[in-house]
């Protein structure tokens, strides 16, 4: 290391004054460029402080000490801190200087930052921080990380604002910021209880029908709500068309085969008209009940005011369709109208 380290000796209340104590470590000839830095740094922010220009100086000291750390540059620091009235930070790197001192048996430099430690210790402003229970809990104030065991202790701050910003997992964040007062003391923080973050979806939203009265108010027709009553009046329609023709056919083919049989003998031209009477008059049947249950579901949506919509959504979620089956057999026919939830 090729800069020398200087320490700061007060004098009064306000004057400084700084002695030469030394080369911590022999010139080198090596030296990197690291350490020309620190050192250009160092010398840069002893003269400011000289010059009273401490908010220029701390940083220079602060950028040094990161690059190559010192104890003289760490004095240094601390008293200029002191003086800018950073009393937490300050009385943190006496503290450190001191012990630094003590480990390498430098006596002159560990007595001067207890000196200064005392009334630094008189003057600090704290923060007591307050927080619930919560597994995985972190805790910031400003960019430093602190661990659950510093809640409930008074943390030394600098005089100013800070932010203090707490987040688990699971849990909505919470920060706020806290002004902390110059005079002496501590200054409580309370966080409250996080909210859970909610990851469930929510229910599927349902547009209930408008109540006048008491009543349920029945929907009113619309181009988009009047399309079963027009295909029930169309099914309908075709259904009696169908069942009109085949019933038409099978008596026709019943007539046919009258003529074709005489004393309970056919020809099998009259047995081919009877099982075609049969067949007309089976579709003739299913297509009158089609044309029936059209006509029912056309009515019933006429009755609602203009029909629903031909696909809506059940009080449950679900989709609602309306069905019309017919069922044939050799018995007869059925036609079945009913819904169906999707």
């Amino acid at each position: 290391m090729v800069r020398s380290r200087y320490w700061v000796s007060c004098i009064g209340a306000s004057a400084l004054a700084v002695s030469a104590v030394g080369i911590d470590k022999p010139a080198r000839a090596d030296s990197t460029a690291g350490t020309a830095v620190a050192e250009a740094l160092f010398r840069d922010a002893v003269q400011l402080l000289l010059a009273d220009k401490v908010d220029e100086a701390c940083p220079k000291f602060l950028e040094s000490q990161a690059i190559d750390p010192s104890l003289g540059t760490l004095l240094y620091l601390a008293t200029c801190h002191e003086k800018q009235g950073r009393t937490a930070s300050a009385w943190s790197e006496f503290t450190s200087a001191k012990d630094w001192a003590e480990r390498t048996n430098q006596g002159e430099r560990a007595a001067f930052a207890r000196r200064h430690l005392t009334p630094l210790e008189q003057r600090l402003s704290n923060v007591l921080l307050r927080a619930p229970e919560i597994p995985g809990l972190h805790i910031k104030v400003d960019n430093g990380v602190l661990s659950v065991a510093a809640v409930g202790t008074p943390l030394p701050l600098d005089p100013g604002q800070h932010t203090i910003a707490v987040e688990a997992e699971g849990y909505m964040p919470w920060h706020t910021t806290v002004t902390i007062p110059v005079e002496p003391g501590s200054t409580e923080v309370t966080v409250p209880q996080l909210e859970p973050v909610h990851t469930s979806l929510p229910p599927p939203s349902t547009t209930p029908n408008p109540v006048e009265g008491g009543h349920e108010k029945a929907p009113t027709a619309g181009p988009g709500n009047s399309v079963p009553l027009w295909i029930g009046a169309g099914v309908a329609g075709a259904g009696v068309v169908a069942g009109s023709i085949f019933g038409g056919l099978a008596v026709g083919a019943r007539n046919s085969a009258a003529d074709a049989c005489t004393n309970n003998r056919c020809t099998q031209s009259g047995l081919s008209d009877i099982d075609n009477a049969k067949t007309f008059a089976t579709v003739s049947t299913v297509g009158f009940c089609v044309g029936l249950g059209g006509a029912l579901v056309a009515g019933y949506f006429a009755l609602r005011g203009g029909g629903g919509e031909p696909a809506t959504r059940a009080s449950t979620g679900l989709l609602q369709t309306w069905t019309v089956t017919p069922n044939v057999s050799p018995n007869g026919a059925i036609l079945t109208l009913g819904t169906r939830l999707e």
